[in-house]
């Protein structure tokens, strides 16, 4: 049914890292949607304060990996910029002075490599 929420599952955090440092682990929950060109960003659970974890705090150290680019149409071309980290980076961002246009996924949490 459209506009509504159910529950899909549930089981106790403490089930899950019973053994485990919580500050360690994090929980991501994302969507797919069927239709063309529909961008859904996923959501973080952190499951301990940030500033408790070793690799939360560190330098992130991104970096541009790979500029890939398409052209659409005769004056419009589409890039996809591939990005790496050493660490976390709880809000990462892209600025291209002189540039006209807009990023389809601007403003995220880096946790590896990210398109």
């Amino acid at each position: 049914e459209s506009n509504s929420a159910h529950k899909i599952f549930s089981k106790p955090l403490s089930e899950f890292f019973a053994k485990a440092e919580k500050a360690q682990y994090y929980i991501k929950v994302s969507a797919t949607v069927e239709r063309p060109r529909v961008n859904i960003e996923p959501n973080y659970l952190f499951l301990a304060p940030l500033k408790e974890s070793i690799n939360f705090t560190k330098n992130a150290e991104v970096q541009i990996k790979e500029v890939e680019m398409r052209k659409i149409s005769k004056d419009e071309n589409e890039f996809t910029i591939t990005l790496t980290s050493k660490h976390v980076s709880l809000f990462t961002w892209l600025i291209i002075p002189g540039v006209s246009g807009k990023f389809s996924d601007n403003g995220f949490i880096m946790l590896g490599d990210k398109k």
